[in-house]
């Protein structure tokens, strides 16, 4: 490591335990942990990593993959990427910013660029959303080149449009020209949506259009009834859009009656301001060191 000090292998793995412990991320910190197993189970032969292709784009990944909306030590990238995760999901309104420049720090000083997924996401405010296309182009672009600058790439594996939740913004023909253009340039390389509600309708959307290459979704055991969304991912699996799970954790809470089953979230917690789809960033639950840090761990392609 740097700064002045090296870090045994048994510190490197049980300090960012403590921090994690202090930032309430202790849950995040056990279901990395298990990704190995995860990564690795009924593979077909011993050790190897089980891989699926995402959609129509060619790509092919590990099942398990790593959001950085909460991680904000950057030894757990390093680890997770030790473990054999290959996809990495941030936005600009992560942490203020940190989650991306965290992210682009390590993957620029281990030199994985090419080894890697990096997926991001512009999200447009209801204001910028009723303003004119020439205005939205700008603001577009200055939240993209936002991302570019902290992540320090010059182009961007997976581009989302974050937090649609209807079939008229999917379709919006002015952040299609946006990102058809920025496809044309090379700055992307597949764009997207996420989406937290209305789901079912935003897979329909994508799936009819065929402009969209994958889709960020909520999915996990609190919708295992919901025949909409789980007919949706179908359909828009079978048209070649790829699909990327999220909040397969549904929070790590019980249901509620608040929360019945079916429902996006588990976790009776009201939702924290500046969450991952907030216009309004949130500052870091923790701050990391500021000095950048390096392992002594050789990397596998």
């Amino acid at each position: 490591m740097r700064g002045g000090k090296d870090y045994s292998r048994r510190e490197f793995m049980t300090k960012p335990l403590v921090y994690l412990t202090s930032a309430g991320l202790l849950s995040a910190s056990r279901r990395l942990w298990a990704a190995k197993a995860v990564l690795t189970e009924n593979a077909p032969n011993s050790g190897e990593i089980i891989q699926r292709r995402l959609g129509r784009t060619g790509v092919t990944l590990p099942v398990v993959n790593m959001g950085v909306l909460n991680a904000d030590i950057p030894g757990l990238l390093v680890r997770a990427y030790e473990l054999g995760v290959r996809h990495f999901d941030t936005a600009p309104n992560y942490q203020a910013g940190r989650s991306e420049e965290m992210l682009g720090n390590f993957v620029k000083e281990h030199g994985v660029r090419d080894k890697v997924v990096i997926g991001t996401k512009v999200l447009l405010s209801p204001e910028i959303r009723k303003a004119g296309a020439a205005e939205l182009k700008v603001q577009f672009l200055k939240i993209f080149e936002g991302s570019l600058r902290r992540l320090q790439v010059d182009y961007i594996d997976i581009l989302y449009s974050h937090g649609i939740d209807n079939a008229t913004d999917v379709n919006d023909p002015r952040v299609l020209e946006v990102l058809a253009e920025l496809k044309k340039q090379g700055k992307i390389r597949f764009p997207g949506v996420s989406t937290h509600s209305g789901q079912d309708k935003v897979l329909k959307a994508v799936a009819e259009s065929g402009f969209h290459d994958v889709v960020l979704v909520a999915i996990n055991f609190t919708m295992s009834e919901n025949k909409p969304l789980l007919g949706a991912i179908k359909n828009a699996a079978a048209k070649g859009v790829g699909l990327i799970a999220m909040k397969t954790q549904a929070g790590g809470g019980a249901r509620t009656p608040m929360h019945p089953r079916g429902s996006r979230t588990a976790s009776a917690r009201p939702p924290r301001s500046g969450g991952c789809c907030s216009t309004k960033p949130s500052p870091p639950r923790f701050r990391a060191p500021t000095q950048k840090t390096r392992t002594t761990s050789s990397f596998p392609s």
